[in-house]
């Protein structure tokens, strides 16, 4: 109904790309939260309350729930909770790369490559881990006004964000052998 804004839209299969990824990490991040996902009258996914596992299986399959690896971390400045995929699920894209800060989506490349830096020997060339990582820190020491979406944010110490993300997954691998 508003020709300005229409023409900005791409082709119906990206915007339901764009909306399917939005309600993705919505489902995914807030596991105490019912959530129906319709595409006109198809169901796509209606997900109840339920522990972080079980919600992954049903938003994402139960292969990636079945390969996952859990990732804890806490100290007075950070904790870092979520899992890692094991090496057989990584895909040749980022798709399955999922970052949270206070369980609120984020893009960050020097973060996520923290992520892939402790798989970067068991994986093969291209290929990308999968990962849901919620940090959660005093939103103080973060700037979220970096984007206009909110997606990028700047940490206060990045380079400390990074090295502990990178230790708990590293743990988490050495644990799982």
């Amino acid at each position: 109904n508003v020709p300005a804004r229409k023409k900005f839209l791409k082709s119906d299969i990206t915007e339901f790309r764009y909306i399917s990824d939005t309600m993705i990490k919505f489902a995914i991040s807030r596991q105490e939260i019912r959530f129906a996902f319709y595409d006109n009258d198809s169901l796509i996914f209606d997900v109840k309350p339920e522990n972080p596992v079980k919600r992954i299986e049903d938003v994402l399959g139960k292969n990636i729930a079945n390969a996952l690896i859990p990732v804890e971390f806490e100290n007075d400045m950070v904790k870092i909770s979520g899992f890692i995929g094991e090496p057989l699920i990584a895909k040749q894209t980022k798709s399955g790369q999922y970052l949270f800060l206070n369980n609120r989506s984020i893009i960050s490349k020097s973060i996520g490559y923290a992520v892939f830096s402790a798989f970067e020997h068991l994986l093969e060339k291209r290929m990308q881990p999968f990962f849901y990582i919620n940090i959660t820190l005093d939103p103080k020491i973060v700037d979220v006004n970096v984007h206009p979406q909110k997606h990028e944010v700047k940490f206060e110490d990045e380079r400390y964000i990074y090295n502990i993300l990178n230790k708990a997954v590293n743990d988490s691998l050495q644990k799982r052998n």
